[in-house]
């Protein structure tokens, strides 16, 4: 199908000059005119070629029509000049005006379909994106401490860089895009290899060499190198180009996005989101994925209601802010998105100024996992034409289905103030920057996460801070700044109620065993537990000694290690 549409296009490039034909052509005339003819027709295969090829023009009426209509009419503009100047034929000017009079009346609908029409579509494309979202004022529901991701992509690309050189070769790859996912009950980042260059990838027997893991939850474990070898894959060149691969086998469809998940046996596959054009070509929507095998090629097609339970994003996250932005914005209509409508609004993206220079957020997502191990992408949203520094709202879209809810009650400093606030911090720290400002409720408040990150993308500290007006507290671990944290919300006179999978408990007794630093840990007469006290909580911890009569607070967990949020040495009274 795709060669046929090349070939019909070729042909229509070619001179269809009605005079051109006449019966009275010499041999000297019509040499001239059939080789303008095959290099016209030559011209046209090459912009077919480049259409079906590398632009990936999808098989469909509107996909023909966007690429060959310009050029085609473009074509026939020159056509009528050639007759209306060239001939001393009867009815030759009368002609040539029709001609050229068709071919820019063709110019001017093309350049009317790609620059009105899409406004007219607007009120339509909303009415469509709407079905995707439940608006609701409930509260955003309650995170699990234990269940969130501390490590940002971020950190998670500079843990993963320092593993390339466990695969041979390691100059000629570099890690791909990382996406979070869920691998054996626990949350990890997952990137594949990828060729560090087109050129270093052309060769028929290159292949990439594996992938990386790094855990989401522990910053300090090293990336798992997982050997394998993979010929389709984004970064592959020619007919192993992974999206022009399954542009061949579905040549109907569109590529809209593609990514690489491990299903429930460590198999890396190739997910590649398919769909249509709506509105002649202004609204992409998906309706099936492709799960490629790296290695040999071989796909399936799933539609969106037959995804596999392993799949854990099989929704485009370029299509979910896209989405996302279309509802946002036009609830009053096209035009109105140009005046301060308050109830308008858009995904919060960032970029934030350092004496580095910028740093800026890659997109406006972040995934986080619920307790029952769905994925989600999240945002907070900002008012659509103003530049404060507020939430309007605050979005959670479904990566395997793409459905939205849209909590319209959220309010207070977003994602820029939070992380300029948090810069404040830290400011005579050169490079430290806060990266993924991610909203979780916890302890009841809604609140914001972040890590600071140096320039290497190193963690440095763990910062939380409420929503509702941008106080932060920070600590050196992840448990130090949710004890922190605590502290800030016991201030305030707000509940600081535990996790919803630990208990707050109270423990007295004499210091068996102590190992000063930051954090102390303590082991406590008759408790089979490891206390660890930041000096955040307390920094009279490190001069408890043993027999030290102590009062430890803490969220019981099932882990033997558990994080004090207050201390009191009674031996010392401190």
């Amino acid at each position: 199908m795709l060669i046929f549409m090349g070939i019909i296009g070729a042909i229509l490039f070619m001179s269809i000059n009605p005079l051109r034909w006449k019966n009275d052509l010499t041999k000297e005339e019509l040499l001239p005119i059939i080789l303008e003819q095959a290099i016209r027709f030559i011209v046209g295969g090459i912009w077919s070629y480049i259409g079906i090829y590398y632009v990936l023009i999808d098989a469909t009426f509107s996909g023909f029509a966007i690429w060959w209509a310009l050029p085609i009419f473009i074509a026939i503009v020159i056509d009528g000049f050639v007759i209306k100047n060239s001939y001393d034929i009867k009815n030759s000017e009368t002609i040539g005006k029709i001609w050229l009079g068709l071919g820019i009346l063709g110019c001017v609908i093309y350049i009317f379909m790609i620059t009105i029409y899409p406004a007219s579509t607007m009120k339509e494309r909303y009415k469509f994106v709407k079905e995707f979202v439940t608006v609701t004022q409930s509260n955003i529901p309650d995170t699990d401490t234990n269940n969130i991701g501390i490590v940002s992509e971020k950190t998670a690309k500079r843990t993963g860089g320092m593993s390339l050189s466990n695969f041979d070769n390691s100059s000629m790859y570099k890690d791909g895009t990382y996406s979070k996912q869920i691998v054996n009950n626990d949350t990890k980042w997952v990137s594949p290899i990828e060729f560090e260059s087109s050129v270093k990838a052309i060769g028929s027997d290159k292949k990439t060499p594996g992938y990386l893991i790094v855990d989401s939850n522990n910053p300090d474990e090293n990336a798992v190198s997982v050997k394998s070898n993979y010929t389709y894959m984004s970064s592959a060149v020619f007919s192993r180009d992974l999206a022009r691969l399954v542009h061949f086998k579905y040549p109907t469809k569109i590529v809209i996005d593609s990514w690489f998940e491990l299903d429930d046996n460590g198999k890396g596959n190739c997910i590649v989101a398919l769909g249509q054009k709506k509105f002649f070509r202004f609204l992409n929507v998906q309706d099936s994925i492709a799960i490629v095998n790296p290695d040999t090629g071989e796909m399936t097609k799933y539609n969106m209601d037959e995804i596999p339970e392993w799949v854990d994003i099989a929704f485009s996250s370029n299509l979910a802010e896209k989405y996302a932005n279309i509802y946002g914005g036009n609830s009053k209509g096209f035009w109105a998105r140009y005046f301060a409508a308050s109830d308008q609004f858009k995904l919060t993206t960032w970029t934030w100024e350092t004496e580095n220079g910028n740093i800026s957020g890659d997109d406006a997502w972040s995934i986080i996992t619920d307790s029952n191990n769905n994925m989600w992408y999240t945002s907070d949203c900002e008012n659509l034409n103003s530049s404060n520094k507020s939430i309007v709202g605050y979005i959670m879209i479904s990566t395997k289905t793409g459905k939205i809810t849209y909590y319209d009650k959220v309010r207070g400093v977003n994602g820029k103030a939070f992380g300029e606030n948090a810069i404040q911090l830290f400011k005579e720290k050169v490079g430290w920057v806060p990266v993924e400002p991610t909203i979780y409720t916890i302890f009841e408040q809604i609140t914001w996460y972040s890590t600071i990150v140096d320039e290497n993308g190193q963690i440095q500290k763990y910062v939380l801070g409420k929503v509702s007006n941008g106080e932060i507290a920070y600590g050196d671990t992840f448990n130090g700044a949710i004890n922190a944290y605590k502290k800030l919300l016991s201030a305030d006179g707000l509940v600081t109620a535990p996790s919803a999978s630990s208990e707050s408990k109270k423990v007295t007794g004499l210091v068996e065993r102590i190992i000063v630093g930051n954090p102390t840990k303590i082991l406590i007469q008759n408790s089979d537990k490891i206390f660890v006290i930041e000096n955040e909580v307390s920094p009279y911890a490190q001069f408890t000694v043993n027999g030290d009569n102590i009062e430890i607070s803490y969220n019981d967990t099932n882990s033997t290690e558990v994080y004090a949020y207050e201390f009191f040495n009674k031996s010392l009274n401190k």
